[in-house]
């Protein structure tokens, strides 16, 4: 196409891709090199084509990291998924994998150390006593083999304290309740108090994360929730598309019945 200056030129699809110039009276396409805008660890490559349009493109070398030494982080055809380790020793020497993903403290008897300790089912390292499956009321089990100095007891089972349940909550019928988003402790499957898990709402900035959908930005790094950027690759604060629009520098690109204009 021929032109006078840039104006008369079509600009790319996505403005994020480049600029659209004159040269030597002939419209072009500057476009950039590499996209700019990428959410690090979703899998995904996002490139630019030749009319300027964002083109996503999976990349199984965007590994998010999990920060869980428990599980093997990995993308599969542009999936993220974090398959558990084998159990055994932790890879940092801080416990034992039980080999569902989990962190334990043991996963044999011999693993605590002393003779009168035992490996509870749960993985924890407790007082002989706590896993002889008696209820052993006079040393303070509130429960079979839980409550008091033995691991946290399940929902549903007889408390005292909130201490004696693994939700951390006992109820004012003495048994330990279900994990709530509303409860105030961090407990189920939650990465921060109240949110975090599948169930709860996402976390804002600077709370704990382990997934970017932990996030109410969308993005979580090095363990905690991001706040919102123009350069983050999400569409997320006030923006009306991906990093553009609102406060950010770049405008958003228009769209009618699916059609730019």
């Amino acid at each position: 196409m021929l032109c006078k200056t840039a104006e008369d030129c079509p600009k790319p699809a996505d403005p994020r891709c480049g600029e659209a110039m004159c040269d030597a009276e002939v419209c072009r396409l500057a476009l950039r090199e590499r996209f700019p805008n990428q959410r690090a660890g979703d899998c995904v490559t996002l490139r630019c084509d030749e009319a300027g349009r964002v083109v996503a493109e999976a990349d199984d070398g965007d590994v998010f990291n999990d920060g869980n030494e428990c599980t093997i982080d990995a993308c599969v055809q542009g999936v993220s998924v974090h398959r558990p380790r084998a159990a055994g020793n932790a890879e940092e020497g801080s416990g034992y994998c039980d080999g569902e993903g989990h962190l334990v403290g043991c996963l044999r008897d011999e693993d605590c150390g002393t003779p009168s300790y035992a490996c509870s089912t749960s993985g924890t390292c407790v007082l002989e006593w706590c896993d002889n499956a008696i209820f052993d009321d006079a040393s303070g089990e509130t429960a079979r083999d839980c409550g008091g100095r033995c691991q946290p007891c399940r929902a549903g089972q007889p408390c005292t304290a909130d201490s004696d349940c693994i939700e951390g909550a006992c109820g004012s019928d003495m048994l330990c309740k279900e994990t709530s988003c509303r409860d105030g402790i961090l407990n189920g499957a939650e990465t921060d108090v109240d949110c975090g898990a599948p169930s709860c709402p996402a976390c804002a900035a600077s709370r704990r994360c382990d997934a970017h959908e932990s996030c109410q930005s969308g993005v979580c790094a090095d363990g905690r929730c991001r706040r919102p950027t123009c350069e983050d690759g999400v569409m997320n604060g006030n923006e009306s598309g991906i990093d553009c629009g609102a406060n950010c520098p770049t405008a958003c690109p228009l769209f009618i019945s699916g059609e730019e204009t």
